[in-house]
């Protein structure tokens, strides 16, 4: 018999709300300005070729000259305009009737 405790199964809910939030985040891409829908993919997956780590700002701003203060300003825009269009367009898919204390 294997040992089950530390396997995590993600439910249903959490894998639809991930797709559905990555729609949005594709929608929100489509339509910003080519530099800014670059600095997301660099702020998300980084650049090995450049020596760009993920999720680092400083990194970004090292290697292209761009303020990390304007980085952050479109990393947090751009997330913020998923939300919303997350909300907007398919929240109402995700939540469900059932209230958990």
């Amino acid at each position: 018999m294997y040992d089950t405790d530390e396997i995590q199964i993600e439910s249903e809910k959490e894998t639809n709300y991930k797709e559905y939030f990555y729609k949005s985040l594709e929608a929100i891409l489509k339509n910003t300005e080519w530099y800014e829908a670059r600095i997301f993919e660099l702020y998300s997956n980084g650049d090995n070729d450049k020596g760009i780590k993920p999720r680092s700002a400083r990194s970004i701003s090292r290697i292209t000259g761009i303020s990390r203060q304007e980085i952050l300003r479109v990393i947090k825009e751009i997330k913020n305009k998923a939300n919303e269009h997350f909300n907007t367009n398919y929240r109402h898919l995700i939540v469900s009737n059932d209230i958990r204390p």
